[in-house]
């Protein structure tokens, strides 16, 4: 289904451009076409920057892939990231609400 709507039908492209976001966080950096379905946005944008680092939650180290892109409609910050299970729930809801904090001034 992922991989139907991120690579084949595009319906998540057809979503963003509708909502206009400022934060997206997706839980897909597992999955087994990686950050590469996502490294290239269909739609008018410049990269500002990029960030994929390791981060602790919990006991466990993630990924943590970061992108800032300039839309037509202002500035998106992308977050990549895995899904929670097995995580530390906790540390890790309380470190995505941490990052949406951090990008919506």
């Amino acid at each position: 289904m992922v991989d139907c709507c991120i690579k084949g039908n595009a319906v998540i492209w057809k979503e963003i451009e509708i909502l206009k976001p400022k934060n997206i966080v997706f839980y897909t950096y597992k999955l087994p076409f990686g950050k590469t379905a996502l490294k290239d946005i269909p739609f008018n944008n410049q990269l500002l920057d990029e960030n994929d680092e390791p981060r602790k939650c919990g006991n466990k180290i993630i990924r943590w892939w970061t992108r800032t892109l300039m839309t037509d409609w202002g500035k998106m910050n992308v977050l990549v990231t895995y899904h929670p299970e097995r995580l530390c729930k906790e540390d890790f809801v309380q470190m995505i609400c941490e990052w949406v904090k951090g990008n919506t001034k």
